[in-house]
């Protein structure tokens, strides 16, 4: 993992946009969150009032200083919701919001009638640096309902594009699909006509089929989309104008039912973040739909996609005791030194409770091929979800992590390393007498190290056969997932290990306990190395 410093905004800051004069600027409506306005009754209410409210904030040693809020807009009043969105600095300076006006919700979201479901998009605009606002102007996206708006962007042509997703009734298998609202004239007026995107998968249960898009546009071009589904990868499509578009096909990018977000950086490199993970929870009517958001990856194209690096994990829950906090929804913006801001939802009790959280990235990092650990920093950077019996302590003139069940939760760490189609993982272990060992597992994607997933890539057991009592033996993995081959040296002793099919590269290290009850002796890892190449 990336042991970047994490900083929050609070409940009030979600979507951030960087203005001509260095500021940013952030926006929202006044009241709770859609979730709690059902509990309170918020929603039903036909005279309860939203304003639009916006912020302004500087950026100073790495962290954002907002200004006190303004009240720019009393929204209509009337039943319903009105709710924050993407926003967009178009580069003749015009600030645009795209917001969603949630007007009738079903008592059953997996089964809603026809009727039974309506969110409108809105679009207010400021074309003079925000001292005065127009709108909200109702968009047509030919659709009743839409459940997230995820992104606006602007193409070189000067168009404006609006991902979204709508619901379609007459779906059976994958009930979302996703197409492109367009306006050719500043926002002034847009159009529908864009071609509607389908991906059949995940039943029909309430976030099946094609969710939350992402595009950007690529150096030769062409529009390129991302697109959130719950088949266990995202898939991608492509556009020459962003109204007319490919076949939503699989992506390399492996993923739960949980959206990401492409951004193109100033110099040309393509960056995308999501969870990169698999694994439980699992939910929907399928129960092989994949939910885990335990963490948050990135990775670099240096060729408009066609090559990626690093899937470097930046962030992770929080609180690890809660298995269903989760990290997710992640966005992203170039600030004017070339880092970038990398935000997320942190989200804790079923959604009542979002937060937005950020850390701050130098892009270069993502071009790693080493990593290392001498657990100088403790278990930071490793993941311990649903865990126990992990500890980092001194031991022989330096820091060691120490693994031990305790008898009460599993016994697992997981760590991020930078992807590799071909690499080496190494590091020292000593066994006590009373430890029954570890396992050792790698593998393209995260999966929470309290479950043992059932189709790991590479496995590598290391009981009282592999790991004489108390002494350090030196352990190494090289794997070339190209040519479907892994060797496995232990103690000066190689021979090779089975490697499973379907992986582009390996960049999570997972290490098991093997006792299934409280042990008497503790397995130690020193000096983790992990050295990548891809190419």
């Amino acid at each position: 993992m990336l042991l970047l410093e994490r900083h929050s905004f609070g409940e009030s800051i979600d979507r951030v946009a960087l203005l001509p004069d260095g500021r940013f600027i952030s926006w929202t409506t006044e009241g709770p969150g859609f979730y709690i306005a059902l509990e309170q009754g918020i929603f039903h209410d036909p005279w309860a009032r939203q304003d639009l409210i916006i912020r302004y904030g500087t950026f100073t040693d790495g962290t954002v200083t907002w200004d006190a809020p303004q009240r720019v807009m009393e929204l209509p009043i009337g039943f319903g919701y009105w709710g924050s969105g993407p926003i967009l600095v178009d580069r003749d300076g015009a600030i645009h919001l795209f917001g969603m006006r949630m007007l009738i919700w079903p008592e059953d979201i997996e089964r809603p009638g026809r009727d039974e479901l309506r969110c409108d998009v809105y679009h207010v605009v400021s074309r003079d640096g925000g001292a005065s606002w127009d709108g909200p102007q109702r968009i047509d996206y030919g659709h009743p309902y839409t459940g997230a708006l995820r992104q606006a962007a602007q193409i070189d042509s000067g168009r404006i594009l609006l991902p979204l997703e709508y619901y379609d009734w007459d779906q059976t298998e994958g009930m979302y699909c996703c197409k492109t609202c367009y306006s050719d004239d500043g926002g002034r007026t847009w159009h529908n006509d864009s071609t509607d995107l389908h991906v059949a998968s995940g039943g029909r249960h309430s976030h099946s089929g094609a969710n939350e898009p992402t595009v950007a546009q690529l150096g030769d071009g062409r529009i390129y989309k991302i697109i959130r589904t719950p088949a266990r990868f995202q898939y991608e499509s492509y556009s020459d104008d962003g109204r007319i578009w490919s076949e939503p096909r699989r992506s390399r990018f492996k993923a739960p039912n949980s959206p990401g977000y492409l951004l193109r950086l100033s110099d040309g490199r393509l960056l995308f973040t999501w969870n990169n993970t698999q694994g439980p929870p699992l939910g929907g009517e399928r129960k092989e739909v994949h939910c885990s958001r335990h963490v948050v990856n990135v990775a670099v194209s240096h060729d408009d996609g066609r090559t990626w690096h690093g899937y470097r994990e930046y962030a992770r829950q929080a609180l690890p005791e809660l298995l269903n906090d989760q990290v997710s929804y992640p966005r992203m913006l170039e600030l004017p030194d070339g880092r970038v801001l990398m935000m997320f939802n942190h989200i804790t009790d079923a959604w009542m409770h979002v937060v937005t959280d950020y850390v701050v990235l130098d892009p270069d990092r993502l071009d790693e091929t080493e990593d290392r650990d001498d657990f100088e920093h403790g278990l930071d950077g490793w993941s311990t979800n649903g865990t126990a019996g992990a500890s980092v302590v001194d031991a022989d003139g330096g820091r060691v992590l120490q693994l031990r069940h305790t008898g009460e939760l599993p016994l697992g760490v997981e760590r991020n390393f930078p992807i590799g189609a071909r690499g080496t993982v190494s590091f020292e272990a000593r066994r006590d007498e009373g430890s029954a060992g570890i396992d050792m597992v790698l593998d393209e994607t995260f999966w929470r190290p309290d479950d043992r997933r059932p189709d790991a890539a590479v496995e590598l057991a290391l009981g009282a056969q592999a790991l004489p009592a108390s002494a350090w033996t030196p352990v190494a993995i090289r794997w070339d997932v190209a040519a479907g081959t892994a060797t496995a040296t232990v103690g000066g002793l190689e021979r090779p290990v089975s490697i499973r099919d379907g992986r582009l590269g390996l960049s999570y290290l997972t290490l098991h306990g093997r006792a299934t009850a409280a042990e008497g002796g503790a397995t130690d890892v020193r000096q983790l190395r992990m050295q990548v190449q891809n190419g």
